[in-house]
């Protein structure tokens, strides 16, 4: 659960996103479980109120060809701003650079490690209540119902703006995030737990 020191501006120097922009991001294979579509109509709401972001979509399929997605982003008129990366070897490095990380899943999830792997990396998380997901993050104010792309982009109208207002509340809530993964879910965790099991 290393914190990797990068150079900061790499994944926005890739895509010429400004220093100042707030980044959302979002890391999975592209398949309806995964739910992007209604994360695509909550950032669209965002844009629609006049705020300034930009997305970043990561995952197997998840590219310029996908029809089904590009209709959607062309529709709202989201074209500048959100950025498909496909599948990528540095992941840690985009977590270091996501604001606020959004996990929309439907149904179908167990134990998604990209939301503990976001966490480990101090992301700002937010997460639909599905599998394990409200057990990782343990703050219920940042669980959302699946499927409703109001209460998601509510969520983010939320975390935006906690982040202006406290900025103390909000660099706790990310550390709480990383401190929630190396408490509970580090190697040496896992393995008192596994011998506790076995024991039994």
């Amino acid at each position: 659960f290393s914190k990797l020191k990068i150079n900061p501006d790499s994944i926005r120097s890739e895509l010429e996103i400004s220093k100042k922009k707030l980044i959302i991001g979002t890391i999975s294979r592209f398949d309806p479980q995964k739910d992007h579509l209604n994360l695509i109509k909550a950032l669209n709401t965002l844009s629609l109120e006049k705020y300034d972001f930009s997305a970043i979509f990561v995952g197997r399929g998840v590219t310029a060809l996908n029809k089904i997605m590009n209709f959607k982003i062309k529709k709202h008129n989201l074209e500048n701003k959100i950025f498909f990366l496909e599948s990528r070897k540095d992941i840690q490095k985009i977590l270091n650079e996501i604001d606020i990380f959004v996990l929309p899943s439907l149904y179908g999830e167990g134990f998604p490690n990209i939301l503990a792997e976001a966490m480990s990396c101090e992301c700002f998380c937010l997460t639909t209540d599905v599998g394990d997901s409200k057990y990782i993050l343990n703050n219920n104010e940042w669980v959302i119902e699946p499927g409703k792309s109001d209460l998601i982009s509510t969520k983010i109208k939320k975390a935006i703006l906690l982040k202006k207002k406290n900025p103390p509340l909000w660099n706790s809530i990310k550390k709480k995030n990383r401190m929630r993964i190396i408490d509970q879910y580090s190697l040496e965790k896992m393995i008192i737990n596994y011998n506790k099991c076995w024991k039994k």
